[in-house]
């Protein structure tokens, strides 16, 4: 039986996950919290990583399913890739490609997209675990596994065993690949969103809704030489670009590269403004000059770990306009999250979320 067809059925459903699965998931409020946590300086990978280590044990567990019912153990790879030489949707081809070691990723990298230089890839690959499995019997001892799953038994060697292993780690590095991309772009828009409403600025669904004299704000606007993830208007005079990204300390390059790629005017209400832009990055590394340098270039980059970081957004908001108050003015640390919960309580969450959460974004 073929691996495609073994695939149980009832495990189909975790290899495509959406924005709005995991909304529906954990329902609304959850959402909210999550969107507050970060406000607050926690970190949002923390609040995904318990669905994701579970839909990972499932989708492992389906994998060894698969290759029990296919009677494919001893000859995963060589299955693989004779399944792999017929055509089919690229979606069904991910399983076969676990199977080889590969992600999706490492197909357009290791083959360059060519399916065509697979058989070449496939014999190296069988030849590296044959290999492996010599050695580690050497240095570890013979491995005989016995497998038995609902009738159906594998014994497993040493190269068997690597095979299935890589074939886990495979499935393991796209999900959570695609993961971490699927709930970046969800909560980007969340926190941005819910962000600007609690420092007073109303959303409107396009830019040509901005009103002069309005403070309003519109998530993924398109600037003439690259997408922001939000542009705010004060009243009038000056507008902000915003962009998001829960960016670790080694990517400072990048976060200043964002910065400087924004124009520093532009048309926005009917009216000609001075434009900044605020780049949201999750740390900057100790010693790091990358703020200084970002201010040379009237940029400001903002640590989304510091527990005060809208705060600190609502002073660089005063500086741009003298009759713009932030909300946040003078608030506590202590007090924070209170006066933050008050003040997105009211956002509008499932406006946010229609345009967080696309119909072709899935992991």
């Amino acid at each position: 039986m073929s691996l495609l067809g073994s695939f149980p059925e009832e495990a189909k459903p975790l290899l495509d996950v959406r924005g709005t699965d995991f909304v529906e998931k954990i329902g609304i409020e959850a959402v909210r919290e999550i969107v507050l946590d970060v406000l607050c300086g926690i970190n949002v990978r923390g609040a995904t990583e318990q669905l994701t280590r579970r839909r990972l044990a499932l989708l492992n567990a389906a994998l060894l399913a698969t290759v029990m019912r296919a009677g494919a153990a001893d000859r995963l790879a060589a299955q693989a890739e004779e399944e792999l030489s017929h055509r089919m949707p690229a979606r069904d081809r991910r399983l076969l490609l676990w199977a080889l070691g590969l992600t999706g990723k490492q197909q357009q990298n290791v083959l360059r997209s060519d399916l065509s230089a697979l058989d070449e890839y496939a014999e190296t690959y069988r030849e590296t675990l044959v290999e492996a499995g010599k050695e580690a019997e050497s240095s570890y001892g013979r491995l005989s596994c016995r497998l038995e799953l609902d009738g159906h038994v594998a014994t497993l060697d040493w190269t068997d065993a690597l095979s299935l292993l890589a074939a886990m780690g495979s499935q393991t590095l796209a999900v959570r690949g695609a993961e971490k991309s699927l709930y970046g772009k969800l909560f980007e828009k969340l926190v941005l969103g819910s962000l600007l409403h609690a420092l007073g600025f109303n959303l409107v669904d396009t830019p040509e809704e901005a009103q002069a004299g309005e403070q309003s704000f519109w998530l993924s606007s398109r600037g003439a030489k690259r997408e922001s993830d939000a542009t705010a208007v004060l009243c009038h005079e000056a507008a902000v670009r915003f962009d998001i990204g829960f960016i670790g300390v080694g990517n400072t390059e990048l976060s200043l590269d964002k910065v400087s790629r924004f124009e520093r005017a532009g048309d926005f209400a009917g009216e000609s403004r001075f434009v900044k832009t605020i780049v949201l990055i999750d740390r900057i590394g100790t010693g790091s000059r990358i703020t200084e340098m970002a201010g040379e270039i009237d940029g400001v980059i903002v640590q989304m770990s510091a527990s005060t970081w809208p705060v600190t957004v609502g002073v660089e908001l005063e500086g741009l306009h003298g009759e713009y108050e932030s909300p946040l003015r003078n608030v506590s640390e202590p007090d924070l999250r209170y006066r933050l919960g008050d003040l997105v309580k009211d956002a509008p969450f499932e406006r946010m979320l229609s345009i967080a959460s696309s119909p072709g974004t899935r992991a």
